[in-house]
């Protein structure tokens, strides 16, 4: 059976979940002023109890998203993927970042307590600020 009856060729799974959630940014005058000559950033998402992770790219006041396979874990290192900045955490805790019902300080107890696993924390705090984009 076919899945692809919507000819949709983009990101699948958590990735494809990511795609479709900041897609709306690229219509947003908001976000395309703030980050059109920003420099590019390019943060690694990975949603532990999934199969795919979702490279998250800010370039020129557009944003992207590729899925890559996050098995074997030498497909999400910092060479193979090429991220600035990396999250790893299940999908309902991206789930509550993104819908901002994580505050700072839950965000650090998670942190803390290994929930969310992060390299390069300055970038990675630029996807919960991309986030905010949305609400408005």
């Amino acid at each position: 059976m076919d899945n692809n009856t919507s000819g949709y060729s983009g990101p699948r799974g958590f990735a494809g979940v990511i795609a479709q959630q900041i897609e709306p940014l690229n219509s947003s005058l908001a976000f395309k002023k703030a980050y059109e000559n920003a420099k590019p950033v390019r943060i690694l998402l990975n949603a532990t109890n999934t199969d795919h992770a979702a490279l998250l790219i800010v370039e020129n006041g557009k944003v992207q998203v590729k899925g890559i396979e996050n098995k074997p874990a030498s497909n999400l290192s910092r060479k193979s993927a090429g991220w600035d900045g990396f999250i790893s955490c299940s999908t309902r805790t991206f789930l509550e970042i993104a819908l901002g019902r994580l505050s700072m300080l839950k965000m650090l107890l998670k942190l803390l307590n290994g929930d969310i696993k992060v390299h390069a924390i300055l970038k990675v705090l630029q996807f919960k600020k991309i986030m905010e984009y949305l609400g408005k």
